[in-house]
Parts: C-alpha cells; sequence; structure tokens
C-alpha cells in the first residue's frame, strides 16, 4: 500500500503543482497493485458522493480518484498485450 500512496502523492504533485516527477514509476506491475489499486477506488466510491460535487468537496480525493482510474488503465492495458 505504501507504493500506493506514494503514487498518489506524486500524481497530484504531477497535476496539481506542476512538478517534473514520474508517478508511473513508483507503481510495480502486479496483480496484488491492481487488486490494491482497486480496492482504493472502490472504498472512494462507495462514499457515494458524484464525482462532479467530490472535486468541489474534496479536491485532494477527487485526484486520487483520477490518478487510481489512470494507473488501473494503464496497468490493465499492459496485462493485455
Amino acid at each position: 500500500m505504501a507504493s500506493i500512496a506514494n503514487y498518489l502523492n506524486l500524481s497530484y504533485r504531477r497535476n496539481v503543482m506542476g512538478e517534473d516527477v514520474d508517478p508511473d514509476s513508483a507503481l510495480p506491475n502486479d496483480a496484488e497493485t491492481v487488486a490494491a489499486l482497486k480496492a482504493e477506488l472502490a472504498r472512494i466510491k462507495a462514499k457515494g458522493i458524484d464525482m462532479s460535487k467530490l472535486s468541489r468537496r474534496d479536491f485532494a480525493t477527487y485526484q486520487h480518484v483520477r490518478a487510481i482510474e489512470a494507473a488501473l488503465a494503464r496497468l490493465e492495458n499492459k496485462d493485455a498485450s
């Protein structure tokens, strides 16, 4: 889970603060990571907050959802190829 926290931190720094960091290097490409990302996404979405409202209510969590979805898409595309 530490790698996911590091990934989310680096993603936030890149996407919001504009820093030149590479969050993808912090995320291992394995089944355990994919499962942990899906669990974290499910935990956030279980709160039942609409994404448009989440962006105004809790911007950091909104950014985390976007980063997790992007990471899942990238990791699942690597597995498919």
